[in-house]
């Protein structure tokens, strides 16, 4: 029995919380202090995802995992608590003491916000073996170092109490990160240490057709090591738009040790001809057919080389189903077909797929008179075809849990040896798109840590940002909150990602890459922001507009209704590019209008002659634009543009969703070059050219809108710098000052970083916006309607994301240098008695030198040249070859 800090006998329970009466609370903080002074111990534990830390009082001879102990969370609280609870929520690091420490003293450091370091770290199972008996204890206390422990205590000064930004952190404690980094890490490939089998399979890239650049050997060697020497079942390549993940895909394929193999690749249809063509320009030998329908397959194993290529849009294709009505014409229950059982709402699961609950009999069938087709994915499942190495281009496109094209690539993945996604933008914004792809392609482990196929919401509420609302209904005749009922939950996902993904499921899967790694490759590539003032009617009749909208909202958001948010955002960035037709503003509810912006009669807008200059200083300069417009359908703007920009004397080339064909888009703009090669710009929405297209003739790039999707606009924007591309690439961001479309680029450039730090890179914003969850359109309609509280100019937010020399590229060491992979060739020599053997092109320089010093000596009557071991040695010392 123990006593209760507030008074009382009580018995210690797991989640016992002794909170008081607030009468009492001044007395509770005096007990409580003179309890913490009581205690001391030698052990603590963190769990990271509840952020609290447990400090075990009581646990010698608890071999069961359950002792009593101490938690500094939310709130302080004593209990028995179980260790093998804790561990199992995961995230839960534990430490020891060489001497013990007060209870007092460890919980005002944590509350200070310090953080504990003890002598060593320790495990569940550690932890129960040397608590077992004082002796074993004692046994394990000695063997600790005798180092002092040291805390990360707070200093009550106010210069300490500053927070440091991460660029400074980095400068100032980068040296010890470096060095624990590089204890800790210990990664399967290091391109600076090049090894026998690096060297060997970077011998057969030096065989391909188009030989790759050092950065992509690297890539492909390091993903290749991982699948055939490591022996992992998938891995992610995520690299920046530009940097060939074509032929590191291709590639890493090629060095599959089989002789005969078989590689499938899936990618969006406009990519389906351009894998085909870059297949055949690089692989030796190699087969390569797009398949387009079952007879396309072959059922028998691989011969040589082959390549097949699929279109995701093909792969999900299937034949549509007819379902077993439950009720027949006279509205009497109909019966399974199989077992004869009538067909209630209790007798049928599953909706989409409905089954007998009884026999498990599906209840839906193939539509005769529809489609007549099978799904390619489901058949090559189905058949077993034999498929040695799966590449999933763009694999963002496959985040969906129950479409049909997420389920294409679930069926591929299982019938697959290998499997490499690869995608320029892994982080879209929700934890849930992110967890398909990554269950799908690493069941085994997420079934390990508990997840299910539908354990989305467990995922999002681990890694990712929900809003949950729970609503209570009071009993009847109560007027205070106590005894309410708990009616309905909802749940709502949001934007955000925790931190804790990347090195549980990302890190030890991923080669990341970005275009600076290729940059000796690539032209000079900037960016700039054109801020445009609108024309003063424009002005006016905006913020008129402006205002009686957001009146109207918050008059909305007292009563606790949003539904206005999304159509001001919209309207609002609608409004200054379409002022010649003018704005309405619609409660999608009730249908009314809530504000009206007429028509202006004004031929050229202020942003259409600011276009217009620019474009045609890029024509003095022979330099070709692409021009992105998120505004094609409702709000057409293209004809308009059209008509300007053809006025002026600059020849247009518009691109339309629906026409050319997604496949065709690439032949179609080369074609229509070759046609009218005085064309000066490309008109189109950004949408139609993100993923896939090489626009090399259009090195100029001009956003006359954005939009808000950080996928599209960061895809699009690198369509011109890319491999092959030997003009400077600029990039033009164009906007109204002061309206909404200022305010979404702010964000844009702010959400710019979040994205990076997903794929590799770390900024001050990066892994801090990854928990901020809500939507673009909402954070632009809180910053209208709250107004502007940080009151950054978006020169500066802009400047912030494009800074080259962040500490986010600081390096593991200084000594740490990539071994230039191209440098290194292997040649094939005969041997005195007529053997092959492979030599280095180095030690063939290295002999040839050495042969120029020959020594001669007479045997019998033959005369014998010849080379010391001192020749060679001092041969390669010239040489600096190892």
């Amino acid at each position: 029995m123990d006593k209760n800090p507030c008074g009382g006998q009580v018995t210690p329970r797991r989640g016992d919380n002794y909170a008081c009466l607030p009468q009492e609370k001044n007395k509770r903080r005096q007990v409580m202090k003179k309890f913490l002074q009581k205690y001391e111990t030698y052990f603590f534990f963190y769990n990271v995802k509840l952020d609290w830390y447990w400090f075990p009082l009581e646990y010698v001879g608890k071999r069961d995992g359950i002792v009593f102990g101490f938690v500094v969370g939310d709130f302080p609280e004593f209990g028995d608590f179980s260790l093998h609870e804790i561990f199992s929520i995961g995230g839960t690091v534990g430490g020891a003491f060489e001497k013990a420490r007060k209870l007092d003293e460890l919980v005002e450091i944590v509350e200070k916000g310090g953080i504990l370091e003890a002598d060593a770290d320790i495990y569940l199972d550690e932890f129960i073996k040397v608590t077992r008996s004082k002796a074993s204890l004692q046994e394990y206390l000695e063997t600790l170092p005798n180092s002092k422990v040291t805390f990360n205590e707070i200093e009550k000064d106010e210069e300490n109490k500053k927070e440091l930004s991460l660029k400074d952190f980095l400068n100032e404690f980068g040296d010890t990160l470096k060095e624990k980094v590089l204890k800790k890490l210990n990664p399967i490939y290091n391109p600076a240490q090049i090894g026998e089998w690096e060297k060997k399979e970077n011998h057969k890239l030096n065989k391909l057709l188009r030989k790759p650049f050092n950065a992509q050997r690297h890539a492909i060697l390091a993903l290749a090591k991982g699948f055939y020497k490591e022996n992992k079942k998938s891995l992610i390549l995520t690299a920046e738009m530009g940097t060939g993940k074509t032929i590191m895909g291709m590639s890493v394929a090629y060095l599959n040790p089989k002789k005969n193999k078989r590689t499938l690749v899936v990618c969006p249809p406009h990519l389906a001809e351009k894998w085909v063509r870059e297949i055949k320009e690089t692989i030796p030998n190699a087969k390569v057919k797009v398949l387009r329908s079952i007879s396309d397959i072959d059922k028998s194993k691989p011969q040589g080389i082959e390549y097949w290529v699929l279109k995701n849009t093909t792969a999900k294709l299937h034949y549509s189903v007819k379902y077993v009505k439950r009720l027949n014409d006279n509205d009497t229950l109909n019966k399974c077909p199989d077992c004869g059982v009538e067909l209630s709402i209790d007798n049928v699961i599953g909706n989409t797929m409905p089954k007998c609950a009884v026999c498990k009999t599906p209840l839906y069938y193939a539509d005769k008179d529809r489609f007549r087709r099978y799904g390619l994915a489901e058949y090559i499942k189905r058949k077993k075809i034999r498929i040695d190495f799966l590449i999933l281009d763009e694999v963002h496109e496959l985040k969906g849990g129950d479409t049909a094209v997420g389920q294409a690539m679930a069926n591929l993945v299982s019938v697959a040896d290998k499997t490499l996604a690869m995608t320029g933008t892994l982080m879209g914004g929700y934890a849930k798109n992110l967890f398909y792809i990554l269950f799908r392609m690493f069941t085994k482990r997420f079934i390990e840590k508990g997840y299910t196929h539908s354990s989305v919401t467990s995922f999002e509420r681990n890694y990712g940002v929900i809003e949950e609302t729970r609503v209570y209904v009071k009993d009847s005749g109560r007027s205070s909150s106590i005894g309410a009922r708990l009616k309905s939950v909802k749940v709502h996902s949001k934007p955000g990602m925790s931190p804790g993904l990347l090195p549980e499921f990302i890190l030890d899967s991923t080669y990341f890459m970005k275009l600076s790694d290729v940059s000796d490759q690539l032209p000079e590539y900037s960016e700039y922001l054109i801020g445009v003032e609108m024309d003063e009617l424009q002005y006016d009749i905006y913020k008129h507009f402006e205002n009686s909208l957001v009146d109207e909202v918050k008059r909305l958001l007292v009563v606790g209704s949003t539904r206005l948010l999304g159509a001001m955002v919209n309207s609002l960035y609608a409004l200054p590019d379409g002022a010649r037709r003018g704005e309405i503003a619609i409660d999608p509810a009730t249908k009314e209008e809530i504000a009206v912006a007429p028509p202006i009669d004004l031929y050229m807008l202020p942003k259409e002659k600011k276009l217009i200059e620019l474009i045609m200083k890029e024509k003095q300069k022979n330099r070709k634009c692409a021009i992105f417009l998120e505004h094609t359908g409702t709000r057409d703007l293209i004809p308009d543009l059209v008509e300007r920009l053809e006025n002026n004397g600059i020849k247009t080339l518009v691109l339309r969703s629906g026409s050319p064909a997604t496949d065709k888009r690439e032949a179609w703009i080369k074609r229509k070059l070759k046609e009218n090669p005085d064309t000066d710009v490309l008109i189109c929405n950004p949408n139609l050219v993100k993923t896939g297209l090489d626009l090399l003739d259009f090195p100029t790039i001009i956003f006359f809108q954005t939009g808000y999707n950080i996928y599209t606009l960061r895809q699009a924007s690198r369509r011109s710098w890319r491999i092959g591309q030997k003009q400077p690439v600029r990039v033009y961001y164009m906007y109204y000052n002061d309206t909404m479309q200022e305010r979404a680029m702010k964000l844009i450039a702010t959400k710019m970083e979040t994205s990076l730090a997903v794929e590799g890179d770390l900024s001050e914003n990066g892994l801090t916006s990854l928990s901020e969850g809500e939507s673009m359109t909402i954070q632009m309609a809180k910053a209208l309607v709250d107004g502007d509280k940080d009151n950054k100019k978006l020169e500066d937010i802009f400047s912030s994301y494009r800074e080259k020399d962040m500490t986010t590229d600081l390096e593991l060491d200084e000594t740490y240098e990539i071994v230039n992979l191209t440098e290194i060739e292997r040649k094939e020599i005969k041997t005195s008695k007529g053997k092959t053997r492979t030599i280095e092109t180095g030690i063939e320089t290295v002999i040839e030198k050495a042969w120029e010093n020959a020594k001669k000596k007479e045997v019998g009557n033959y005369t014998l040249e010849y080379v010391t071991i001192d020749d060679l040695l001092k041969a390669l010392e010239i040489e600096e070859v190892a």
